[in-house]
C-alpha cells in the first residue's frame, strides 16, 4: 500500500472517522482546523481533497479487519510528509514556496551583479515581495552579503538528515548553491511524487525558520512572508487588519456586512496559527493574566466556561483551548 496512505491511516486510528475525513479533504471550518491541531494532523489537512467519504470508511474498515502496518518502513516521501503545511491557506502556501526559490535565485544573481534574468516564478506578488526584501536590506557589499547568506543556509541545515538537505538544495540547482541537480532526483521520485516532495521539503524549510537562530537574513525573510502571505484565508486577514487598525468587532462587522459568527470564525482561524495576539483581549475579558491561559486548563466545555465567566463569546473559549494545546506542544509535534 502507498506509504503515505499507511502513515495517514496509522495516525487516524482511534479518532472519529467523520472528523478525520473532514481533515483529509481540507474542510476549512474552525472546528476542523481545531480538531487537526488538537490531534496533530496538520500535515494531512487537505491531503486528499477528492476523497469520498465512502472510500475513507472502506479503507478504515479494511484496516480494522485485517491490516497491520506497524512494520511498514516509511519512504523518503512519507518521512517528509510530517512537514507538509496543510493548514496554511493553499494559495499563500504556494506563494511562500515560490518566494524561497526566487530568494535564492535573486541572491545568486546579485552575487554576480546580474540585474536582468528570467525569474523562477511569474507570480507578480512574489516578485514584488522579494524585490522589496532586497531593497530593505540596503546591501553595501555583494561579496559580504553572499558569504553571510550562504553561511546561514549551512547553519540552518546542519541538523537535517543528509538526504533531506540534499533534496532541498537540489531545488535551487543552477543558482550557485552546491547541490545535486534537481533532475538527478527524478530517478528516485517520479512524476507527482517529485512535486509533492518539493512542497514537503519547502514546508520543512518554512517551519525550521520559525525557530531558527543566528540566521538574521533568512529569519527577516520568513517574518516578511508571515505578514505578506499569512497562514489564514484572505477574508480572515481583512478582519484582522480592521481590528489592528483599532476598530471593534462590531465596527468591523458593520463595515464588512458579515455575521458575527463569521467574524468569530475568522478569529479562531487566526488563533490556530497565532493565539498570542488574542491573549491580551482574553485577559481583559476574563480578568486573568495572559500567561495563565497557557498554564491553566480551560473549562471542560463551553457551558462550564460560561458558568464561570458569564455570557462570553465562544471564540474566547476556543482561544484558551488553543493556548492549552500550544503549552502541550501539540503544534507540529510530529516535526
Amino acid at each position: 500500500m502507498n506509504e503515505i496512505l499507511v502513515k495517514v491511516i496509522t495516525s487516524c486510528q482511534g479518532l472519529a472517522p467523520n472528523s478525520t475525513y473532514q481533515v483529509l479533504v481540507g474542510k476549512r471550518t474552525p472546528s476542523t482546523l481545531y480538531f487537526a491541531k488538537k490531534h496533530q494532523l496538520e500535515a494531512y489537512f487537505g491531503l486528499f481533497p477528492q476523497l469520498k467519504k465512502s472510500d475513507w470508511g472502506q479503507v478504515l474498515a479494511q484496516q480494522a479487519s485485517r491490516q497491520n502496518y506497524s512494520n511498514t518502513k516509511p519512504s523518503f516521501l512519507a518521512d517528509l510528509l510530517d512537514y507538509r503545511q496543510g493548514m496554511i491557506f493553499p494559495q499563500n502556501r504556494q506563494k511562500r514556496y515560490e518566494a524561497y526559490l526566487l530568494l535564492v535565485q535573486a541572491a545568486s544573481q546579485l552575487a554576480y551583479g546580474q540585474k536582468r534574468y528570467v525569474t523562477v516564478t511569474q507570480d507578480w506578488e512574489v516578485q514584488q515581495f522579494v524585490k522589496a526584501y532586497f531593497s530593505q536590506l540596503r546591501i553595501q557589499g555583494r561579496e559580504a552579503f553572499t558569504a553571510s547568506f550562504y553561511q546561514e543556509w549551512a547553519r540552518l541545515l546542519e541538523d537535517w538528515p543528509q538526504d533531506k538537505a540534499d533534496f532541498l538544495l537540489s531545488q535551487f540547482s543552477g543558482h550557485d548553491l552546491p547541490a545535486l541537480a534537481a533532475e538527478d532526483w527524478l530517478d528516485v521520485l517520479q512524476g507527482q511524487k517529485f512535486t509533492l516532495a518539493r512542497h514537503f521539503v519547502l514546508g520543512r524549510l518554512d517551519q525550521a525558520l520559525g525557530s531558527a537562530e543566528a540566521c538574521p537574513y533568512l529569519i527577516y525573510f520568513k517574518k516578511g512572508l508571515n505578514r505578506r502571505f499569512p497562514a489564514w484565508k484572505p477574508s480572515a486577514d481583512l478582519t484582522l487588519k480592521g481590528l489592528d487598525q483599532g476598530a471593534s468587532l462590531a465596527e468591523v462587522q458593520a463595515r464588512r456586512g458579515l455575521k458575527a459568527s463569521t467574524l468569530a470564525d475568522h478569529l479562531i482561524e487566526v488563533a490556530i496559527f497565532d493565539c498570542d495576539r488574542f491573549l491580551p483581549g482574553l485577559s481583559r475579558a476574563l480578568g486573568k493574566a495572559p500567561e495563565s491561559f497557557y498554564e491553566e486548563k480551560a473549562p471542560e466545555d463551553f457551558a462550564s466556561f460560561q458558568d464561570q465567566y458569564g455570557d462570553q463569546a465562544f471564540w474566547l473559549y476556543r482561544v484558551w483551548q488553543i493556548a492549552n494545546l500550544e503549552a502541550e506542544g501539540g503544534d507540529f509535534a510530529r516535526a
